[in-house]
């Protein structure tokens, strides 16, 4: 697949401990939704919810192994608690951040662009949906003018997301009697209050999955501030309602900021 796709990540739990312990959060987060009266199909999407929240957290602070395993503990809980995962949202977020920040090492292949942007035509029949691809055609925008540039094609990919999330902005229902709980909106506020410390310019010591090259501070710090303004956005536009299904982002702003709050303080 090396070859195939430019934003695959390696994910390996015979081999990575930390990709042992995610699988091992997913499951208890899977049970979690069973003990609090949930059925099955629950507990499926809580673990579901967990490795999305993991996956997300892994992008925005990828010298944090804790962090990204904090966040799937979060959003499983919710998940269980809550319930209303977007998967589409949560992946779009993620290739959004693969792009723009590079933790693969790799520009998107062919291959990627056609198969998101059938995913983007899929998810942006919602409003959450709609700005998750504008993220990603943002992101494919933008990348060409960055270190490590991509090619400057990608330029015309980017038109083409923002065509059909635009699209899919326009004629998307509104959310239908937006009252979220108490929970979602804790989870909203706390998200974005410890958020600041993703702010401050860093140099990440990984490097790329593929490549093996050290990653680009820059790259890191604009895909995290477009996040936290992409979550807002979601947020404003939905009068709360879109932070449930875009949980796991949520949760991963969390536990990463925390933990860059932690980094500033201790610097």
């Amino acid at each position: 697949m090396d070859g195939f796709t430019g934003l695959q990540r390696i994910f390996n739990p015979l081999r990575y401990r930390t990709h042992q312990a995610i699988v091992v959060i997913g499951i208890a987060s899977g049970a979690f939704a069973l003990a609090v009266g949930g059925d099955l199909l629950d507990g499926f999407w809580s673990g579901i919810a967990a490795g999305l929240a993991w996956a997300i957290a892994r992008e925005l602070h990828p010298d944090s192994d804790m962090a990204a395993l904090a966040a799937g503990v979060i959003a499983g809980v919710f998940q269980a608690l809550v319930g209303g995962v977007g998967l589409g949202v949560c992946y779009l977020l993620i290739v959004f951040l693969r792009i723009i920040i590079r933790t693969t090492g790799r520009t998107p292949t062919t291959f990627d662009l056609v198969l998101n942007l059938v995913v983007v035509l899929v998810v942006a029949r919602t409003l959450p949906g709609s700005l998750a691809g504008l993220g990603v055609a943002l992101a494919l925008f933008l990348s060409p003018i960055l270190p490590n540039p991509s090619p400057r094609s990608h330029r015309l990919w980017a038109a083409a997301f923002a065509a059909i999330a635009l699209t899919g902005l326009v004629f998307s229902p509104p959310p239908e009697d937006p009252n979220p709980s108490s929970a979602t909106w804790l989870l909203f506020a706390l998200s974005m209050l410890l958020s600041i410390g993703l702010l401050p310019a860093t140099r990440p010591t990984s490097v790329g999955d593929i490549d093996g090259e050290p990653l680009d501070g820059a790259r890191l710090r604009l895909g995290r501030i477009e996040l936290i303004a992409l979550l807002a956005v979601v947020t404003i536009s939905t009068l709360g309602a879109g932070v449930v299904p875009a949980a796991p982002a949520f949760a991963a702003l969390l536990t990463t900021g925390a933990f860059g709050v932690r980094d500033l303080f201790s610097s």
